[in-house]
């Protein structure tokens, strides 16, 4: 092979490395939120590059019913108690909204419904189209307050 033919296809592997490269670091981090439930609340756990982690509890009027605020870590319990410490078991679905702050700084949210069977809270995944007017007004609040784009553009919705 000739010099020059050498030297082009490492000038092309090289290209073809750092292009590589910056796909994968322009690539939108991905979160995942896991949500287990026991008889006192329950556990989000944020998997993946998460450095704070934040929970907003909707009630189907859009009233913000609880707010952890950031908080470091990846993992957060929502012990359902009222202001008196007893079990906080309300007749409607709730909408629950986990904001992650990653390594890079970016925020990403992931949402669900709870709701309580047998004194007990369950979580579900719902569709944006499924929320009350009020709760999805709600959660376009929250995005907004946290700069983050609209979920018209975002992929980051569930």
């Amino acid at each position: 092979m000739s010099r020059q033919f050498v030297v082009l296809v490492l000038v092309l592997l090289g290209a073809a490395v750092a292009i590589q490269a910056q796909i994968i670091r322009d690539a939108p981090a991905q979160l995942t939120v896991t949500a287990t439930t026991n008889d006192k609340g329950v556990r989000f756990v944020a998997l993946g590059d998460v450095v704070e982690i934040r929970l907003e509890v909707f009630s189907p009027v859009g009233e913000k019913l609880f707010d952890t605020e950031f908080r470091r870590g990846n993992l957060l319990d929502w012990i359902t108690k009222d202001s008196f410490q007893q079990p906080l078991v309300l007749t409607e679905s709730s909408l629950c909204v986990v904001t992650a702050r990653t390594l890079a700084g970016q925020l990403r949210q992931r949402h669900g419904l709870v709701s309580w069977q047998s004194g007990r809270p369950t979580v579900r995944r719902i569709e944006r189209d499924q929320l009350s007017a009020a709760q999805s007004q709600a959660w376009d609040f929250s995005r907004a307050a946290q700069a983050l784009p609209p979920l018209a553009v975002d992929s980051d919705t569930a």
